[in-house]
């Protein structure tokens, strides 16, 4: 371990490595002995793709460890949840649950956010917050506080497909730009989009305390399809780090889905009081 500023905290004191994606996934995946299966656009050493990257010059263990609880939440949740059938609106489905962890769940994703943020690590070089955006993150970790819905909206959804069920929960990818101030993680099968800002927030779609809604979307058709495909049917161990390397979704398309579900929503939810 080597002394250093903490970017958490500021104080000096000793730096250890922190996972900028929670160790939690990958423990998840591997267990306590089990070899790792871990479908990634990494080409790194092992100790790298076992890991989720660790950055030695970033935070002090007391701080790292203030994450534990939150990630151990998600990751927990997301793989017990995700073949949990979702509710049927038209032609889309999706999980609604009212009785989750709200702050637990958003500030799992806003700390790794951070960290992808703040580590040197090429991997995440596209992950840039505004210095605003970036402070106000660490106090709401600081504080324990997820903050309203509004502030930094996330978008919840689950990729599902017939033939590949089996393997998107092991899919872990780089952390992609989503418009010009967005930023999409795709983990163990789960997409979440985080806004810097509100401009783009929907309410009833993104993460509250009231509730959460997942959206599911086939792999099949999606823009993504080819590019994760490609990573799917290959050996995990053999994969090409630029087959997603400027993976773009546009913000348009994402905000026409979350359109499409709220008007689904708000036409079964007047059926609903027709009935009664």
């Amino acid at each position: 371990m080597k002394i250093g500023k903490c970017r958490f905290c500021g104080n000096r004191r000793k730096l250890i490595g922190a996972h900028i994606i929670p160790h939690a996934i990958f423990k998840s995946i591997r267990g306590q002995d089990g070899p790792l299966k871990l479908y990634t656009t990494w080409e790194e050493t092992p100790s790298e793709k076992s890991k989720g990257f660790v950055d030695h010059n970033l935070t002090c263990g007391e701080c790292d460890n203030s994450f534990s609880s939150y990630e151990n939440y998600l990751v927990n949740y997301i793989k017990s949840q995700y073949n949990t059938n979702g509710e049927r609106f038209g032609n889309t489905t999706a999980l609604i649950d009212k009785n989750y962890n709200y702050k637990e769940f958003k500030l799992a994703i806003l700390a790794t956010l951070w960290r992808a943020h703040e580590t040197n690590d090429e991997h995440f070089a596209n992950v840039q917050l505004t210095g605003a955006s970036a402070n106000k993150i660490k106090t709401m970790l600081q504080n324990g506080d997820p903050g309203t819905e509004a502030d930094f909206p996330i978008y919840v959804g689950r990729i599902k497909s017939d033939e590949y069920n089996d393997k998107l929960p092991l899919l872990v990818l780089d952390p992609v730009s989503v418009g010009e101030c967005n930023h999409e993680f795709l983990m163990l099968g789960w997409r979440f989009i985080i806004c810097q800002n509100n401009k783009d927030y929907g309410p009833h779609a993104c993460l509250s305390e009231n509730q959460l809604i997942a959206i599911d979307y086939s792999l099949e058709g999606s823009q993504e399809e080819e590019d994760i495909l490609k990573i799917l049917k290959m050996d995990p161990k053999k994969i090409d780090k630029e087959i997603t390397k400027n993976r773009k979704i546009p913000i348009y398309v994402i905000i026409l889905f979350i359109i499409i579900f709220i008007w689904a929503l708000f036409i079964k939810s007047n059926i609903i009081k027709l009935k009664h």
